[in-house]
C-alpha cells in the first residue's frame, strides 16, 4: 500500500539531489494520490534512499521506522535519521551521529545473511 522514497527540494526536470523522504499512499484512487513527506530544514544535507523497518507487533503497514543515511555538507559529517513511518512530517525520532562521513548508495547495500 505504501511506497516510500527518497525525494528532493524541487520538481520539474532539473531537479536537484535528493534530500527527505515521501511516502505515497498507493491504496488511493488515481489523480487522488495521497502523501507525507520530510525534508531536513537545514539546506546543507542530503539524504539516501529510506529503509523500512517493521515495528515488532506491528498492526498496520506502515507501524515500522524509516532508515535514512543523511550526510550534512556543512560539517561533513553523516548520521542515521529514524523516522516514524506512520507520521514523517514529525521529523527524526532520533538521529544517530557519527564522527566522520559515509559516502552515499545507490539503491541500498546488502550483504549475505
Amino acid at each position: 500500500r505504501y511506497i516510500y522514497a527518497a525525494t528532493a527540494r524541487t520538481r520539474g526536470p532539473n531537479f536537484g539531489p535528493n534530500v527527505g523522504v515521501l511516502k505515497v499512499d498507493a491504496s488511493q484512487p488515481e489523480g487522488q494520490v495521497a502523501h507525507d513527506a520530510w525534508v531536513p530544514e537545514c539546506k546543507s544535507q542530503f539524504g539516501g534512499e529510506p529503509i523500512f523497518v517493521p515495528k515488532v507487533g506491528a498492526q498496520k503497514e506502515d507501524d515500522g521506522y524509516l532508515l535514512v543515511l543523511m550526510y550534512d555538507a556543512k560539517s561533513h559529517k553523516s548520521y542515521l535519521a529514524i523516522l516514524d513511518a506512520s507520521n514523517l512530517q514529525q521529523g527524526p525520532v532520533t538521529k544517530l551521529r557519527m564522527p566522520h562521513h559515509l559516502t552515499a548508495g545507490l539503491h541500498g547495500s546488502w550483504s549475505p545473511a
